[in-house]
């Protein structure tokens, strides 16, 4: 370099195309989510090598690009490890590496959307973030209006006009799903921005949305996610806190709990009052926690689950015309249905124990945000929404699940940096 050269800077950090493609991808997850959910692996995947090119691109020591001393990524990162080395005693056969791999790629995937989407909105393309995530999301709002209430909704493009409307309905749980945890991050960072009317309505719009929807799951988790919002611009530590470590004792306490609900007789005192739908999931919960008792330490194996998807077992339960009957019942259709139980009995103690860590971790560490009430709340909503769901629906390994997660966790993170640079 010559003495009257300009510096050359010691970083190259985000790139105007690179801000409009990561935003066109973000852009992509809830309309992905809104038409085949299972593809939405593709834009977070492209967001995620954004990131690895932006990574690639710095000058700085790679300890320095990425988190590599975070301990929630060691704790992942042992998961996904424990996973893989499941595979030698699972009983499923082709679904199990697909399970373990695609832990593996969330673990190395997740660090590299941070990259692009946990950082401040601050301007250029990535100020318009919250902006165009809300018009999008109010697009796939609008979207699950009219396939709720019409014949030829966008599921008739993926399905055709043969498929069955209830088919093509409950086709978007998915996107009613995404919607009830992208709309926290969103929402803060609007609010933030000074766009609060946009933030309160595209708030309004969702709950709307999924209330008329047909995602229980979604409704319930959307509901539990406004209570703890609630509760947390009162006590933001406390309910923070609470929500996190809550969590860390359902899932400590969820099998014991399952096997005490049938063995006290409590499930005959309340199942005329459930729905086929609810007396089935406890019923499927119950199997899944007398065989995980069968191997507590190390778990069936990842996938296991799947093993038991042609198993019908004759079981009692309460039907609302006939009463109590008795009927072969597919005991474990693909997967539990509990996102707490399914790691307990594929991975047993091993797999559990990392989580229990990253849940404690994350509630001290939530604890101690100095973001304000109002930010602290949303985190709390965010998080009671999304472990509510994964208490009652989905596979835990679901790739699609597992990548709106993310997402929304590294947005959320994004506000949370907007907010402390004081970007309006």
């Amino acid at each position: 370099m010559t003495p009257n050269a300009p510096p050359r800077p010691s970083t190259v950090v985000f790139g105007g195309g690179r801000d409009w493609a990561a935003l066109a991808a973000l852009a992509a997850v809830p309309l992905t989510a809104a038409l085949t959910h299972s593809q939405l692996v593709i834009p977070v995947g492209l967001i995620a090598l954004l990131g690895l090119v932006t990574v690639a691109l710095e000058d700085r020591p790679l300890s320095a690009r990425l988190p590599l001393r975070s301990p929630f990524l060691a704790l992942g990162a042992l998961i996904a490890l424990w996973g893989l080395l499941s595979l030698g005693w699972t009983p499923t056969g082709k679904a199990a590496p697909r399970d373990a791999w695609t832990v593996v790629a969330i673990v190395l995937g997740t660090p590299l959307c941070a990259r692009l989407l946990a950082r401040p909105v601050g301007e250029g393309p990535w100020g318009l973030m919250p902006r165009v995530m809300a018009t999008v999301l109010g697009l796939c709002a609008l979207l699950v209006f009219i396939e709720t209430y019409s014949l030829w909704g966008p599921q008739v493009l993926i399905q055709g006009a043969d498929a069955p409307v209830a088919k093509r309905v409950l086709a978007m749980n998915g996107v009613m799903s995404v919607l009830s945890l992208l709309v926290w991050p969103t929402a803060l960072a609007l609010w933030i921005q000074g766009r609060r009317r946009w933030a309160i309505g595209l708030a309004v719009v969702v709950a709307l949305a999924v209330a008329r929807g047909t995602s229980e799951a979604s409704l319930l988790g959307l509901c539990v996610g406004g209570l703890a919002f609630a509760l947390a611009l009162l006590a933001p530590v406390l309910v923070v806190r609470l929500v996190s470590w809550g969590m860390a004792v359902v899932m400590v306490a969820s099998p014991l709990v399952i096997k005490a609900v049938f063995a006290s007789g409590l499930f005959t005192l309340i199942a005329p009052h459930l729905g086929f739908s609810v007396q089935h999931r406890l019923l499927i919960w119950r199997f899944i926690a007398d065989r995980l008792a069968e191997k507590p330490w190390m778990g069936w194996g990842i996938a296991a689950s799947r093993s038991f998807q042609d198993l019908r077992v004759p079981t009692a339960f309460h039907d609302g015309a006939l009463g109590w009957v008795v009927r072969d019942l597919q005991i474990v259709p693909i997967h539990p249905h509990n996102m707490p139980l399914q790691l307990w009995f594929e991975l047993g103690v091993v797999g559990v124990v990392p989580v229990l860590i990253g849940l404690g971790l994350l509630g001290w560490r939530l604890g101690k945000l100095a973001d304000g009430r109002l930010a602290t709340a949303t985190v709390a909503g965010l998080l009671a929404s999304g472990l509510t769901m994964a208490m009652g629906t989905y596979n835990l390994w679901q790739g699609w699940v597992l990548c709106a997660a993310a997402v929304a966790g590294c947005l959320m993170a994004g506000a949370l940096a907007t907010g402390r640079q004081g970007r309006c």
